[in-house]
């Protein structure tokens, strides 16, 4: 055999036989086990809400956050209607309300509705497309009446942030006549802008019909230099502030909020998926498994020489 012609006898040939084919029961093993820990299942945020109340006329968000979509797509479509709004970014309904929104650094495929009307109050459900029933409910209140007019300028976010989680601030800002021209976000009184190396993120909208400029600051992978006073200012010079601590905790007893795989917290809301839990990946590489093969026969060639 095309062995011996190595000068391999009989003892060192059998050891090399008995090597290899353990060696290919090796890899064709991780290669089964590999394939069936690679994929996981996709998982629900918690983070987003599931019951918005908007004024009739405004612009509604419903938010729908994903971790591991891979190549899935998101479906959006209102309970007990058997017809879909959206595909992925697209829209299979006859009606300019729907719109999908997809903020890719936060894993959200939002859906939104323009100019919002009490029919389009309801539960809605953010589906995956898989072949496990995998879901999350959302409910869209609507009050028949516009949103009381105002002047004036609100902050909303966490007072306290975990290091290493995001830092998320939302500014509106209502003007007399017309929504206010521009936003402006300040710490500890430098201004700040958007910024991809720092991970910050800063999103504006304008709401003509309630007069209102909407602003979201976001800083992703806080750190202890992030925490100080977030000023958000109009650019009609109103003002407003709000404090933020980022705690350096080593661990984490358990996460408020963030992406589970339970239902959502609200009383119509749900998601489910299956109770497997997902595994670390395991790889291997070919070439260092064929570079193994040729070590392996360099050393059982030497130790047949030995034993001749």
């Amino acid at each position: 055999m095309w062995i011996q012609n190595f000068g391999i006898n009989d003892k060192g040939y059998g050891l090399l036989k008995f090597v290899l084919l353990f060696d290919i029961m090796l890899l064709y093993s991780f290669r089964v086990i590999s394939g069936d820990m690679e994929y996981r299942h996709p998982v629900f945020s918690t983070d987003t809400p599931d019951n918005v109340t908007h004024y009739k006329g405004e612009r509604a968000t419903l938010q729908c956050s994903i971790r591991y979509l891979g190549t899935k797509e998101v479906i959006w479509k209102k309970q007990n209607e058997p017809h879909v709004l959206t595909v992925g970014k697209f829209v299979f309904v006859d009606d300019p309300s729907y719109a999908i929104d997809h903020v890719s650094h936060r894993q959200e495929w939002n859906l939104i509705i323009v100019k919002v009307k009490p029919r389009h109050a309801g539960v809605y459900e953010c589906q995956v497309s898989t072949k496990e029933d995998l879901r999350r409910l959302i409910q869209l209140n609507v009050i028949d009446k516009p949103a009381p007019k105002k002047d004036g300028i609100a902050i909303s976010g966490k007072e306290f942030v975990d290091k290493g989680d995001p830092i998320i601030i939302t500014c509106n800002a209502t003007g007399e006549n017309r929504p206010p021209d521009d936003i402006d976000w300040f710490k500890d009184g430098t201004k700040l802008k958007p910024d991809a190396v720092r991970n910050i993120y800063i999103e504006k909208y304008s709401l003509v019909h309630t007069k209102t400029l909407h602003s979201t600051l976001e800083i992703e992978n806080s750190d202890m230099s992030d925490s100080g006073n977030y000023v958000c200012r109009s650019s009609d010079l109103l003002i407003t502030s709000k404090n933020i601590m980022v705690l350096n905790a080593e661990t984490k007893p358990g996460k408020r909020g963030g992406f589970q795989s339970g239902t959502g917290s609200s009383a119509d809301s749900s998601q489910t998926r299956p109770s497997s839990t997902a595994v670390p990946q395991l790889q291997i590489s070919v070439d260092a498994y064929y570079c193994n093969l040729f070590l392996t026969f360099i050393i059982v060639y030497v130790i047949s020489n030995l034993i001749h």
